[in-house]
């Protein structure tokens, strides 16, 4: 029996020299590939990983900034901007959130990239 897709057995014109057609090992092959798991990322997923890590990234920044344990400078500034003093509660929420997303960004990114 041959899988489906397989060519049948052919050998090469000429002087006799070419490939081959075995069979078993084609079966063998065939098996083998059919079930074996990717072991390297695409660029979508690795994209993907790089985005969510610097939005889970950016969301730990927000929400320790929001909390308080993390004082900075602004950095960049636009406009007249100044330093956030005390705790806020409206940045610690919206880092909490930054962090989940992006955690689950490059969780599915990297799930995606497991699966065959």
């Amino acid at each position: 029996m041959q899988p489906p897709g397989v060519a049948p057995a052919t050998l090469t014109a000429g002087n006799g020299i070419g490939w081959h057609h075995d069979p078993a090992k084609q079966k063998v092959f065939y098996l083998i590939s059919k079930n074996r798991v990717r072991s390297s990322m695409n660029a979508k997923e690795v994209v993907g990983a790089l985005v969510g890590a610097f939005v889970a990234f950016l969301g730990l920044l927000w929400f320790l900034q929001g909390t308080g344990i993390l004082r900075m400078r602004p950095i960049l500034c636009i406009a007249n901007c100044e330093e956030v003093v005390g705790p806020s509660p409206f940045w610690a929420a919206a880092g909490a959130i930054a962090f989940i997303i992006g955690a689950i960004v490059v969780a599915v990114s990297v799930r995606r990239a497991k699966t065959p």
